[in-house]
């Protein structure tokens, strides 16, 4: 196996010439770092730095100038960056992994380079693998605790046809890292037997290390000063790394005589109210105060005002007639107060006053009710690291609430997956214990497809159809064959399908879900799901098995297929159940004539055909002739990249980061990866690949 170091180029440690250090601190590294200015604690020599931060400088092919960072496998880019509020150095690691005749598995393993560093868990970045017939599984360290694992397919020669863009299983895959990484074991395994493997470079943009050591944003360390003068210093603000939750809530506290607390800007600040939401300060920029800043966290109010908290810059009135409620505030919990700049008299946004909240619970500053359901009630809440997140508080009084509570803290402790809402804790400090997840701002599938604003439904492009169906197939494959026991969610339909504010979709509502052992074919269990979407054989045999969600994921392809709801009304205004009608229907009318008229422009014949056809197979009455998730998310795989896609824009504007593949030599038996952020992952494939969907994940 031949380890290497993969940026731009593929170098090798032997390639690698480093220089003299030398005593002199503020010495260059090359021409090629003379744009560089290396910050303290960071240097080039054990005396220009503090232990664990030192830099070597080397050259590489062609004499280009690289800066390493201890371990010979990272490569520093840039310093002074800050993601997730804490400071980050970006840098890239690499490796490629030749393959001997014979040798079925192989595992590297990757360390930090010193205590204060790890790989952010929240930068948006995944490990890219790049080869033929392999799987690979990353675990945290040296444990047996997983943080993903995909699996790449190819034919022969797929490698010299790879175009920029999409990683979607063919010829490259992708693991999400979600957790702080300090160390990784990445496991790959062959899955074929053919006789050569291909490979390809990755450029790959940086990766964010955090070079801090990694706190509780809740309890911060300990002796951090509590005042600054006589100035109350209340977490979450704070004067030192490790004091304060956000960059944002950084204050300085300037010694003297009488030693003053102030802004970023230079504004004094004379008193902090938590409970109020207001910072009082001396002196304002009379435009408004940190109006620039990437997290609006203020507004300002007057040269002896306040520094006034703002949820969004959206009126009361525009809050309470919003289509949708994530931006109401009830009045049986909370008020809505319009925040106005007092210099300018301009709106700048409303915050929710809470007359009730939840007490005991010392996290949860302000909360505003989002909505209310058969199993309670959900709010919208700030913690006091000023995360927004929803708090789901049950109806605990019944025994099955209780049961569903506890199921789906069970459930949701072991996912870990971007396309399923993230858990971020259970408050059990309250009388009702409340579960705590992260806030999706753009409410639920079934209001993108059903919910209509002025008499008129939503745009919804064929590429975003593809895209949310092939979001939802890959958390539901990976619940049900990415753990130790799979998940079955059993209640998959439109209403528990989130969406974030880039339209991204989150799975949720685990509290009916259940856990099957890999040796157990099927469960028993008292019928429960939603009519429209439950599968009949469960229906009739009260047996669930991973065939049940299929079925209910089906249903979902057809509400974005036809865009109709699970029970609709038809042309003779009668009730009627989607999947009845659409059974009926193919062997009756025309396809173009059943689906959504929006995507007839958009998608081809075949496109529509494909999906319509998967639709089919996913509703068969018998569980035996439904595909699994695992062919069901290839196909639509398939199907996604040999679509020419255009850009998000009518529904997202958001940029996202870009990975390009960079053509070389082909290397036999070989498998390359990369860390890097997310880009857009696309293949424009061949279409004989679009057969090639029973391939292991």
């Amino acid at each position: 196996m031949v380890l290497g170091l993969l940026a731009a180029v593929l170098l090798s440690p032997t390639a690698v010439t480093a220089k003299t250090s030398g005593r002199n601190c503020s010495a260059g590294c090359g021409v090629g770092f003379d744009y560089f200015e290396i910050p303290y604690p960071f240097g080039i020599g054990p005396e220009c730095s503090l232990p664990g931060f030192n830099l070597t400088c080397a050259t590489g092919p062609g004499n280009t100038s690289v800066l390493l960072l201890g371990n010979p496998s990272i490569m520093v880019h840039d310093f002074g960056g800050s993601y997730d509020h804490s400071p980050t150095i970006g840098a890239s690691i690499g490796y490629s992994v030749e393959m001997a005749a014979g040798v079925r598995d192989y595992s590297i393993y990757w360390e930090a380079p010193g205590k204060p560093f790890a790989i952010s868990g929240s930068s948006n970045m995944s490990l890219f693998v790049v080869g033929c017939g392999v799987e690979a599984s990353l675990f945290i360290g040296d444990s047996d605790v997983e943080v993903g694992n995909c699996s790449v397919m190819c034919v022969q020669e797929i490698m010299e046809r790879l175009p920029q863009g999409l990683c979607v299983g063919i010829g490259c895959c992708y693991i999400d890292i979600t957790v702080n990484l300090r160390a990784f074991t990445l496991n790959i395994s062959r899955t074929g037997h053919a006789a050569r493997f291909h490979s390809a470079n990755i450029c790959c943009d940086t990766f964010f290390l955090y070079w801090e050591t990694v706190y509780n944003s809740m309890q911060p360390k300990a002796n951090c000063p509590t005042s600054c003068g006589n100035v109350s210093l209340p977490f979450p603000f704070g004067t030192e790394i490790g004091c304060f939750a956000r960059y944002e809530l950084y204050l300085a506290c300037n010694p003297g005589p009488s030693p003053i607390l102030e802004m970023p800007d230079g504004s004094v600040v004379t008193g902090i109210s938590i409970d109020e939401g207001i910072v009082r300060v001396l002196k304002l920029d009379p435009k408004g105060f940190l109006a620039h800043m990437d997290t609006p966290l203020y507004a300002a109010s007057g040269e002896w005002g306040m520094v006034k908290w703002v949820v969004d810059n959206i009126t009361c009135k525009d809050a309470i007639l919003a289509s949708t409620e994530v931006y109401r505030c009830f009045f049986n919990n909370s008020n809505c107060v319009d925040v106005i700049d007092d210099n300018t008299l301009e709106h700048v946004g409303y915050r929710c006053k809470c007359t009730q909240g939840f007490e005991g619970n010392p996290y949860l500053k302000e909360g505003c009710t989002v909505g209310h359901g058969g199993h309670g009630t959900v709010y919208k809440g700030i913690l006091t690291d000023q995360r927004v997140v929803a708090i789901k508080r049950s109806n605990i009084e019944a025994r099955t609430e209780i049961e569903q509570f506890i199921n789906e803290v069970c459930i949701l402790s072991r996912v870990n997956h971007r396309n399923v809402v993230k858990l971020h804790g259970c408050c059990l400090e309250v009388e009702v214990p409340l579960l705590v997840y992260e806030f999706i701002s753009n409410g639920t599938l079934y209001d993108l497809l059903h919910r209509e604003q002025n008499d008129t439904l939503s745009p919804l492009p064929w590429e975003e159809r593809l895209r949310i169906a092939v979001e939802i197939a890959g958390a539901l494959t990976y619940l049900h064959s990415a753990a130790s026991e799979s998940i079955l969610h059993r209640d998959v339909k439109c209403m528990n399908i989130l969406l974030n504010d880039s339209y991204t979709v989150k799975v949720s509502d685990f509290g009916a879900s259940r856990s099957i052992p890999i040796d157990q074919t099927h469960l028993v269990t008292a019928m429960q799901g939603t009519f429209g979407y439950l599968d009949p054989e469960y229906y009739h045999t009260g047996q669930l098995n991973e065939k049940s969600d299929v079925y209910s994921f089906g249903m979902i392809l057809l509400e974005l297929l036809l865009r109709k709801k699970p029970i609709f009304e038809n042309e003779n205004g009668e009730k009627q159940n989607l999947s009845n009608y659409f059974l009926w229907a193919i062997g009756q009318r025309p396809l173009e004539e059943i689906v959504d008229e929006r995507i007839l422009g958009e998608a081809s014949a075949q496109a529509i055909t494909a999906t319509a056809q998967l639709a089919q197979e996913c509703l068969s009455l018998t569980r035996g002739e439904r595909p699994t998730m695992k062919e069901v998310e290839m196909r639509l795989q398939i199907l996604r990249s040999s679509q020419v896609i255009g850009p998000r824009a009518r529904i997202d504007e958001v940029p996202r980061p870009h990975c390009e593949f960079v053509k070389t030599n082909r290397i036999a038996s070989s498998v390359s990866m990369a860390a890097c952020h997310h880009g857009s992952r696309q293949y424009s494939l061949e279409q004989e690949f679009v057969l090639s969907s029973r391939v292991p994940r």
